[in-house]
């Protein structure tokens, strides 16, 4: 593999040529995840008329101490913008889903609280979500592929554990 560094901007620049079975591996592995993501969310929409980011997003609430979360950790957790979690809410809100309280000791921020009747529209969806993984991803899959790609996904998910430095920003060169 061709590496060479260089400084730019104070950070190392490390160039690198992608081999063919990297390159198959990472196209895969998005396009995957995208189709996956677009089939569950298309079978959420047709029946509940909410995407799966939108359900996913409402999920990791209700698994929150007391069903709420400041806003910003919400989108945090969730890997969501600002805007997007924004208009999510507003939408979770006139929905009856959610309810919106700013906290005693920051006036800037916001909670998201789920209401019971948002946890009652979750329950009913959850039936139709587990069928569409299940049809989707886990269907095709055995045991053992789950649990390799479920820990694969992990660690690609993972921040960079303390004391280890941030990998070196890599200039990409697909052939």
């Amino acid at each position: 593999m061709d590496q060479h560094s260089s400084g730019q901007a104070g950070a190392p620049v490390t160039e690198t040529v992608l081999s063919p079975p990297q390159e198959q591996f990472f196209d895969a592995f998005l396009g995957a995840a995208a189709a996956v993501r677009r089939r569950v969310s298309a079978d959420l929409v047709q029946l509940y008329n909410i995407t799966l980011s939108d359900y996913q997003t409402l999920r990791h609430l209700a698994g929150a101490p007391d069903r709420r979360m400041r806003l910003q950790d919400l989108a945090d957790a969730r890997f969501l913008s600002r805007s997007r979690i924004s208009r999510m809410i507003y939408s979770f809100e006139s929905r009856g889903f959610i309810e919106r309280e700013r906290p005693e000791d920051d006036r800037r921020g916001w909670y998201a609280i789920l209401t019971p009747a948002g946890q009652d529209w979750l329950d009913r969806c959850e039936p139709t979500y587990a069928s569409s993984v299940h049809r989707h991803a886990l269907g095709t899959l055995g045991p053992d592929t789950i649990r390799i790609v479920t820990a694969a996904a992990q660690q690609l998910a993972s921040p960079v554990p303390p004391g280890q430095p941030e990998p070196a920003r890599a200039k990409v060169r697909l052939h």
